[in-house]
């Protein structure tokens, strides 16, 4: 070894100290996700059991109605039979009461449909009979008018025309009013 060497310096760095902070603070947020996971599982875990004891209650109450509703079934078909028995009805007869029970529903149904129309055209009928009496009433009052107008009133008159003109206005006003009578029935 020489004399002339140079000696030789050894450093080491040490590590910063942010990285003990961050291996700190990673080791606290691993730990708190465990804990908060473990404890996420252990409430799924209840709410499972809890769930499951639910749906084997429900299970179990549904159980015992299909139960009695299957035993009153079998009370009730025993009682048919017992009345069918004693009745001796078969279910050919039966079908033929329902067939009858049909057509009879159908021929009830006819017989309204027939009085309906029935009462459709008498109403149509009796509205139109009461129109015909209005005019004729109106006629009659025109022909009591002219009848009233004797033919010395018309001599007295200036002129025959004025009193033709004054009697055509007069049933004109009549027809009028005999039409306006007459739609006001068909409208209501």
């Amino acid at each position: 070894m020489s004399e002339y060497q140079e000696p030789v310096h050894v450093s080491s760095t040490a590590t910063p100290r942010w990285v003990g902070i961050a291996l700190v603070v990673l080791a606290a947020v691993s730990l708190l996700g465990i804990g908060i996971g473990w404890s996420a599982l252990s409430h799924a875990n209840s709410v499972e059991q809890t769930t499951q004891t639910s749906v084997k209650q429900a299970n179990d109450a549904l159980a015992q109605k299909l139960a009695k509703e299957d035993e009153i079934n079998q009370q009730l078909q025993s009682d048919l039979k017992v009345v069918t028995d004693k009745l001796n009805v078969t279910q050919s007869d039966l079908v033929k009461a329902r067939k009858q029970n049909r057509q009879s529903s159908v021929a009830v149904d006819k017989k309204i449909a027939g009085l309906e129309s029935s009462v459709n055209t008498q109403l149509a009928a009796k509205a139109n009979a009461d129109d015909v009496n209005k005019l004729n009433t109106d006629v009659t009052g025109v022909k009591t008018d002219l009848d009233a107008t004797s033919p010395a009133t018309m001599m007295r008159s200036t002129s025959f025309a004025e009193w033709a003109r004054a009697t055509i206005m007069n049933l004109r006003s009549r027809a009028r009013l005999a039409r306006r009578r007459s739609a006001r029935c068909k409208s209501s």
